[in-house]
């Protein structure tokens, strides 16, 4: 008796629990008969035929009736699944099947790995079909997998994530696509992340038997997966005391931290990678730079422990240089981890920043470019560039953003002919992540500009060259944009510099130093000092002092004083000094001028926080500064910011590096006196 009571009650239990399967069988069953009903006899005559544009057809009608919302879910669900299923038999389906999955995925967030899957293999069929697509829909695949795979990878799916990437890694090689190279970074990180799970895995067993586990597990979290957060986690259990102190440093304020400790964090993460004990070597490097800098921003301590750790901190920069981190680029990732930038901004300059972005959005051609002319003009492609700067420095990422993606395909490939766009592609290349696969574009355009200057040291709007009579080409905006594209092809990319360029572009500015003690546009005709010339003038200058020779240091000490005065004298926050237009390309000069010298005012002002409250002033409704030229200036200049504490060793041994050279030099390496415009000795 007993045990027939119990048989029913697990019947019955058993009867219970089948329900919610026995609804959704039911479910099913209900769909695929509503479906055969209305559409079953269709459905078969189009399967029955050769051709395949009756699929496609179908296909379509079958979205607009699932679109119609006349129908049941499960029936509704079953109409994008078939609407799919008929849109890959032929091309002209292709575009039916992508919106039927993107309305699955819509129905039924919890399946995108599934459907991310399904769209993989439908773009790869999408892109084989009709090559002429591949360049901007190949774009959309690689921007959906990366995304698709770091989500499976925050999911704990790791597994999956890589074969999301290997997929298209595969069909990217035989397309040969420049993003290839975004996959298999990608697929690099993963490998290191898997490696380094598989290990904490392991350590998280051996953990109750064996102590030391806790530091081994705190050292992956800290050193391989930038991890502070977990890292202390394990601070009490960790034997290695020295290293619990560090991982608890790390993971507090930097403003709670000492003098004293913000130096031991700078030199703790340095000598991590140079004992090789990390797999993201440029992350501890730039986590070394800001202890440092904190620490020598205070300057309290002993003048020995001072000028040591000023001394580390050029090492550190120099490391940072080696791996192709500029001083740019290294300012924005430390502005991350100190959680500056748009972490740490007063929120209406972030504000500010952000609708100057989403304003440059709308007004891109094609999904694509900003250009305003012809491709035969001298400026074609630098429109894009400058944009592409801009954003780049508001932290918008071309491997997150399929748009921007596009953008710098674009420019990367355009054919310009001019000194501006030539420049300003050089400054985005500078802060474009993954940079060095599109090493052949800078080498190719630092040799440009080396080709194209006079031997005054002047450029004009297209690659002029020393053929020219020098007087014939004064221009100094033109080479203002120049040498600093020239400056950073040698500082950033590694090409060697060649000191003859630098000796006639300082010779040259200091013989037209007007008597106002300024620059102006055309020193052939000019009187009087402008404001970006001035400082664009002054920028240069600082750049090109390393290279040159004794006798020449003497004249540009006395430019430089004179510029100084004249700066002091006439630097506005508000207007474009004797200009009138183009303000926020002016700003940008003055911005140069202040980190090249380190000067953090001009007539007592602070001219990044003044410039930022006009900027903030004048900034339209809509996020615009007048032209998308301008507006792009004046988001560059926001995000850039004002001065840091910069190490006085680190750039002594910046400029005694000598990488090698990725450029073809030209057979010019000595300085005669036929190259050099004399320069007047007072």
């Amino acid at each position: 008796m007993v045990y027939q009571i119990y048989l029913r009650t697990c019947v019955l239990c058993l009867s219970v629990c089948m329900l919610p399967l026995s609804f959704q069988a039911n479910a099913a069953d209900s769909a695929a008969a509503s479906f055969n009903q209305l559409f079953g006899k269709d459905s078969r005559e189009v399967r029955q035929t050769r051709q395949t544009d009756d699929d496609a057809e179908f296909a379509r009608r079958l979205l607009s009736e699932a679109r119609s919302a006349k129908h049941a879910e499960d029936l509704t669900i079953l109409l994008y699944e078939k609407a799919h299923e008929f849109g890959l038999r032929d091309v002209k389906g292709y575009p039916t099947a992508k919106a039927a999955l993107d309305e699955l995925l819509k129905k039924d967030p919890s399946k995108k790995f599934e459907i991310g899957e399904m769209r993989q293999l439908l773009g790869e069929k999408w892109y084989a079909a009709e090559p002429d697509t591949r360049l901007i829909d190949f774009e959309n695949l690689i921007d959906m997998t990366i995304d698709l795979s770091r989500e499976a990878a925050e999911a704990g799916e790791v597994d999956l994530a890589l074969k999301f990437l290997r997929r298209v890694n595969s069909f990217a090689s035989r397309l040969d696509s420049p993003r290839k190279h975004d996959v298999r970074d990608e697929i690099t990180g993963l490998v290191r992340m898997r490696r380094s799970l598989d290990e904490i895995a392991k350590l998280e067993e051996q953990l109750a038997a064996d102590p030391t586990a806790a530091d081994k597990l705190a050292m992956i979290y800290l050193a391989d997966l930038d991890d502070i957060k977990m890292a202390a986690t394990y601070i009490d259990r960790m034997t290695d005391k020295a290293l619990a102190t560090q991982v608890r440093l790390a993971s507090t304020d930097f403003d709670d931290a000492t003098p004293e400790q913000a130096n031991e964090a700078g030199v703790f993460y340095f000598e991590l990678v140079k004992a090789s004990k990390t797999q993201q070597p440029v992350e501890m490097l730039i986590r070394a730079r800001v202890w440092l800098t904190e620490y020598l921003s205070r300057e309290q301590g002993e003048a020995e422990v001072i000028k040591a750790a000023d001394a580390l901190l050029g090492e550190v920069n120099q490391a940072l240089l080696q791996r192709g981190v500029g001083r740019k680029l290294a300012r924005k990732m430390s502005a991350r981890v100190r959680g500056d930038g748009q972490f740490g901004r007063p929120a209406k300059v972030q504000a500010a920043i952000d609708k100057g972005v989403e304003w440059l959005y709308t007004q891109r051609n094609a999904n694509t470019h900003w250009e305003q002319g012809q491709p035969s003009h001298h400026n074609y492609g630098g429109y894009t560039a400058l944009v592409v700067y801009a954003l780049l420095m508001a932290d918008e990422d071309p491997q997150l953003n399929s748009g921007l993606s596009r953008s710098v395909h674009f420019m990367m490939n355009a054919d310009m002919k001019g000194t501006y766009p030539i420049c300003f592609r050089i400054h985005a290349w500078e802060v474009l992540p993954h940079r060095e696969r599109y090493r052949p574009v800078l080498v190719r355009d630092v040799t440009r500009l080396r080709g194209g200057a006079t031997r005054h040291g002047y450029w004009g709007y297209t690659m002029t060259g020393k053929g020219v009579d020098p007087n014939s080409r004064l221009d100094t905006s033109t080479t203002l944009a120049g040498g600093l594209g020239l400056w950073i092809g040698e500082e950033v990319g590694g090409i060697t510099a060649k000191k003859v360029y630098w000796e006639r572009i300082a010779r040259g500015l200091v013989k037209h130093q007007l008597a106002d003690n300024g620059w102006c546009y055309n020193p052939a005709t000019g009187q009087t000092g402008q404001g970006a010339m001035t400082a664009g003038a002054l920028a240069l200058l600082h750049a090109s002092y390393p290279h040159l020779s004794d006798a020449t240091k003497l004249h540009v000490d006395k430019a430089i004083e004179k510029g100084m005065k004249w700066m002091d004298e006439n630097f506005s926050a508000t207007t474009h000094v004797n200009r009138g237009g183009f303000k926020n390309y002016y700003f940008a000069a003055v911005q140069h001028a202040g980190l090249f010298s380190g000067r953090r005012q001009f007539k007592e002002i602070d001219w990044y926080e003044s410039i930022c409250e006009h900027l903030i002033k004048t900034q339209s409704n809509h996020g615009a500064w007048g032209s998308v030229e301008e507006t792009a200036f004046a988001i560059a200049f926001l995000c850039r910011g004002g001065i840091v504490y910069e190490s006085s060793s680190s750039e002594k041994q910046a400029e005694e590096a000598t990488p090698a050279s990725n450029a073809t030099d030209e057979a010019e390496d000595e300085i005669t006196e036929s190259d050099l415009v004399e320069v007047p000795v007072e």
